[in-house]
């Protein structure tokens, strides 16, 4: 018997490498907490109560899944691309603002991100950051070993913070985006405001620069659709 309010649990399963498609991981990452997970009121009795063990040994990332044995000091999630496009997309002051409060005395940084040849990732000059590189699952567990975490509006970045050890995390309160106030997807709220350090930041706004990179983008973008469709490929979508 169940207990009230509670989901039947799924059969106990590692995410695996052969898990590494990224329409699967998508499925995982967004549809599981976002339109599950997010049904059962109130959300914090399943991540901050009695479940939280239990979702986080159901969804372990298989030991075989392998990334680098270090201790990053922070490592920030920008996720840029489609969020740009749906001005989902964070400012450059909240993410400073974050790595500020959460490296006072300096440190290393580490980013993860969609677009590494971002010029909106120039900002972060002063902090000598190094990128991450790694399939999803990979960037994943890279995320959930570091002793804080600066998230992104996004369940990939979120995750990590779930599943992991994370000491100290950065959370973004957005004027706009699936995370906001007026998000036109209502119910969906993973901002766990006990545990983590909340920032309200304003809407972002690309420079000059910033812009023609993602027209660039885009217009790279279709033109690789069409010779996809054109050649009857399969189209490979790359994680946020």
């Amino acid at each position: 018997m169940r207990e009230e309010g509670y989901a039947s649990p799924p059969k106990q399963r590692s995410i695996t490498p052969g898990h590494h498609g990224w329409a699967h991981i998508k499925t995982v990452l967004f549809l599981f907490p976002s339109a599950h997970l997010a049904s059962l009121k109130p959300l914090d009795r399943h991540f901050a109560g009695p479940r939280r063990r239990e979702i986080r040994q159901w969804l372990a990332i298989d030991p075989a899944v392998q990334a680098p044995e270090i201790k990053p000091g922070v490592v920030v999630h920008v996720r840029r691309t489609d969020y740009v496009q749906m001005r989902w997309a964070l400012p450059f002051s909240y993410y400073d603002e974050a790595l500020e409060t959460l490296l006072p005395h300096g440190g290393p940084v580490w980013i993860v991100t969609d677009d590494s040849h971002d010029p909106f990732l120039r900002h972060f000059s002063k902090w000598k950051p190094k990128i991450f590189r790694g399939s999803p699952l990979e960037t994943m567990l890279f995320m959930s070993r570091s002793s804080k975490l600066v998230l992104s509006q996004s369940t990939f970045g979120w995750w990590p913070a779930f599943l992991g050890d994370v000491e100290s995390v950065a959370c973004p309160l957005p004027q706009s985006g699936i995370w906001s106030a007026a998000t036109e997807f209502p119910g969906i709220d993973l901002i766990e405001r006990d545990r983590f350090i909340c920032l309200p930041c304003t809407d972002y706004r690309p420079t000059r620069l910033e812009s023609a990179h993602q027209l660039k983008r885009q217009v790279h973008r279709r033109l690789v659709e069409i010779a996809i469709r054109s050649l009857n490929l399969p189209l490979v979508l790359q994680p946020p």
